[in-house]
């Protein structure tokens, strides 16, 4: 922190970030821009998604999302300013803003994530969380990530090189409706984390 003093007077100035948190109207326009019934239209048209496996082979899959149970939650941000010193603005010490205060949305969704071939390798469905991704506002519709728990006695997923998944998530992440990117990790029973699927679109 770097202390300016001019003829004795000084100020210093902190900036930290506060949240409300509140549950919004799905139809109400948001000051993130969007009606989160816009976001979920969008988000929500079935998708082929090309991955590829642990060892790069193709895996196709199907993905598609619905409304969840339960209600949306959004955590609005606000800036703080507080200011301590003597005198008047004569010199100012500026304590950096917090680069994370940015408004936060999730909201429940119904996920169904299938192989698009013949093959079984992938096949899910139940209960996950769509939020908005803070930190990017370069596009008009900010980046969606759906984020999802496997039950591995329910859900199937490629084996790993370690053997079949114990646990896992998949992540999918929407950018204006598009799915730009998709994961699914597993933990196999010696604690292994693997990769066993991916897509990543192309720039």
């Amino acid at each position: 922190m770097i202390l300016l003093f001019v003829l004795g007077c000084w100020k210093q100035v902190e900036m930290h970030c506060e949240w409300a948190e509140r549950v919004p109207s799905e139809s109400e326009p948001l000051d993130l821009g969007f009606r989160i019934d816009d976001l979920l239209t969008e988000a929500a048209v079935p998708q082929r998604v090309d991955a590829v496996g642990l060892g790069g082979e193709p895996l196709p899959l199907d993905l598609a999302l619905s409304r969840g149970d339960g209600a949306a939650a959004l955590r609005d941000a606000t800036v703080v300013e507080e200011a301590t010193g003597l005198g008047e603005n004569r010199a100012i010490t500026w304590i950096g803003e917090d680069q994370h205060c940015t408004d936060e949305l999730t909201l429940p969704v119904w996920i169904d994530l299938a192989s698009a071939d013949a093959s079984d390798a992938v096949a899910l469905s139940g209960p996950a969380t769509l939020a908005n991704l803070p930190f990017h506002d370069s596009t008009p519709t900010p980046p969606l990530q759906v984020a999802y728990t496997i039950d591995p006695a329910v859900d199937r997923l490629p084996a790993g090189n370690h053997g079949p998944p114990v646990a896992g998530n998949v992540w999918v992440t929407y950018e204006d409706g598009l799915v730009t990117a998709l994961e699914a990790r597993v933990e196999t029973s010696d604690g292994t984390l693997e990769t066993v699927a991916w897509y990543l679109e192309p720039r």
